[in-house]
């Protein structure tokens, strides 16, 4: 607080965290947000466009969500990023649901991002095996589920193939690291063509 008022003195209290876990971190954490402020800033002086400043946080942070992902995979594998992928969607939520239900509401957001992509033949894998048994079989114990599961036919119907599939987890990294990043976000988020490089090294994981 007291170093509000004072940019210089901030930014060496920054520098002298040495000693401090995560100082490398931090430093880059901050460079990155002096620098989309001087790009706000610039905005607004040669194009008169303001910039919210929750907006310029959130995309400070979901760019250093996406670097670290990127260092963590590339520690992991080095696998070619191959384009196995067309299109990457992520919607945050601070739901407090069990495991079904809100496996069930993911695949329902899956079939409607699907439907708005026009695709017409479609695979939906999960790794929650009472989801897809229930999918399948029409047959749902839960009450709760019901309403969920019924927009998830009504979705099923309205592409040319659709197919519910139980997929072990270890075979499906890409959808868990995806779920993931968008539990760490602080927006919904979508990609198309373009992806992370962590992500396309996944996907080409995943499919051997």
């Amino acid at each position: 607080m007291e170093l509000q008022c004072n940019m210089w003195r901030w930014w060496e209290a920054v520098m002298d965290s040495a000693g401090e876990a995560n100082r490398a971190e931090r430093i880059q954490l901050t460079v990155n947000v002096l620098w989309q402020l001087w790009k706000a800033r610039n905005k607004m002086v040669f194009q008169m466009e303001n910039v919210d400043a929750k907006a310029i946080v959130d995309k400070v942070q979901l760019e250093w969500l996406e670097y670290i992902a990127a260092n963590e995979t590339d520690h992991q594998t080095h696998a070619s990023p191959e384009m196995e992928i067309v299109k990457a969607q992520g919607i945050i939520g601070r739901r407090r649901s069990d495991a079904a239900t809100e496996e069930s509401l993911a695949i329902r957001a899956a079939l409607e991002m699907a439907q708005l992509a026009r695709w017409t033949k479609i695979e939906v894998q999960s790794d929650c095996k009472n989801i897809v048994s229930s999918i399948n079989l029409g047959n749902v114990q839960d009450c709760k589920l019901q309403t969920i599961l019924e927009d998830n036919e009504a979705l099923k119907n309205s592409f040319d193939s659709c197919l519910f599939s139980f997929a072990l987890r270890t075979v499906n990294v890409c959808s868990h690291a995806l779920a993931q990043f968008a539990v760490r976000s602080v927006r919904n988020f979508e990609w198309i063509d373009s992806f992370p490089i962590w992500l396309s090294q996944l996907a080409s994981k995943d499919t051997g």
